[in-house]
């Protein structure tokens, strides 16, 4: 069984007038990122533009993308972001350059509980941080942003589930969207869809599957 891809994996331009139009729209920067243009705020989810997603140096995770030099001076093309939305704290979900790189670009970070441990040793002011739990929801001026539950756990390196995972529901005068990255099927799914329906767009990722993983992916 091929465990990596045969061919290069097709891409496209990133849309920057698009995304600094004040336009409705979302942009998938490739993985988990994604950029949302809602009622003339902008919203990133997930953002890791490093091109090595491991926790020690000398280990090299390499990115399939044939567009990886775009992530050079990605940061620097992007608007001013208004909130950052983080769902876990694995590596390829937060990265240590990219915050960075983003710390003085964003309004304020939306985390899991306890993620915010790790913003405030990158040197990102506390007042920027919001944290919150499963069920929770905070108004980012016309825009709700909530929280919900989710199958799946947190690791850094030798720092196992002592944070929080979640999904994301944004919603606002238009649509209501509904955000799910590295899950398994469960029950809350059933209550997701009766506390939250309906759904103009769901964005689900899907395939990392292995039957050592089924738990969690």
């Amino acid at each position: 069984t091929n465990i990596e891809p045969i061919d290069k994996i097709p891409s496209l331009d990133i849309d920057f007038e698009k995304i600094n139009s004040n336009t409705d729209s979302f942009t998938w920067l490739w993985h988990s990122s994604f950029i949302f243009s809602v009622d003339n705020k902008k919203i990133l989810i997930d953002p890791v533009f490093a091109t090595n997603i491991s926790p020690v140096s000398f280990v090299w995770i390499n990115r399939y993308s044939t567009t990886k030099d775009i992530y050079k001076d990605l940061v620097d093309k992007l608007p001013n972001i208004d909130a950052v939305l983080i769902t876990h704290d694995h590596y390829d979900h937060l990265d240590y350059k990219t915050m960075l790189k983003l710390k003085d670009k964003v309004k304020h970070f939306y985390v899991p509980l306890w993620v915010w441990n790790h913003l405030e040793k990158w040197w990102i002011d506390e007042n920027k941080i919001t944290q919150l739990n499963w069920d929770e929801n905070i108004l980012l001026d016309t825009i709700k942003l909530t929280l919900t539950t989710s199958r799946h756990f947190s690791w850094r390196l030798f720092d196992r589930n002592s944070t929080l995972w979640w999904w994301w529901i944004i919603k606002w005068s238009k649509n209501n969207f509904y955000i799910s990255w590295d899950w398994w099927y469960w029950p809350h799914f059933k209550d997701i869809w009766n506390k939250y329906w309906p759904f103009d767009a769901t964005f689900i990722e899907w395939a990392q599957y292995n039957p050592r993983w089924a738990n969690i992916h």
